[in-house]
């Protein structure tokens, strides 16, 4: 398995020149400590219903989500929300029923 910063550097799991290989690993490392790892999407509820289910295959039942609104109907609707189960490639938002078609977040997945 590679590990990937959005593109930018990937690291194979064996290369067989090491010193490549560890210097690959340490370009990683730099950009993961400046944040630049791919853990990010985006999601719009559902409107006329009480649960969206996101698909990500980043997300496991150990991960941890964190929801960001970025509208103001969104950020209305943060007290009510909350997030199970984690299964192996998607989370479920529980959120009020609401006609509304503009609540929008990003989300963060941590761990697996």
């Amino acid at each position: 398995m590679a590990l990937s910063t959005g593109g930018s550097v990937t690291v194979p799991s064996f290369q067989a020149d090491e010193k490549i290989h560890r210097r690959k690993i340490a370009e990683w490392c730099k950009l993961a400590n400046q944040g630049h790892i791919p853990v990010t999407g985006s999601v719009t509820l559902k409107a006329s219903s009480t649960t969206t289910v996101v698909n990500d295959q980043r997300c496991g039942p150990l991960s941890h989500v964190s929801l960001t609104p970025t509208t103001a109907k969104g950020a209305s609707a943060m007290p009510g929300i909350y997030i199970t189960p984690y299964i192996d490639g998607a989370f479920t938002i529980n959120h009020a029923s609401t006609a509304t078609t503009t609540k929008s977040f990003t989300y963060s997945i941590l761990g697996a």
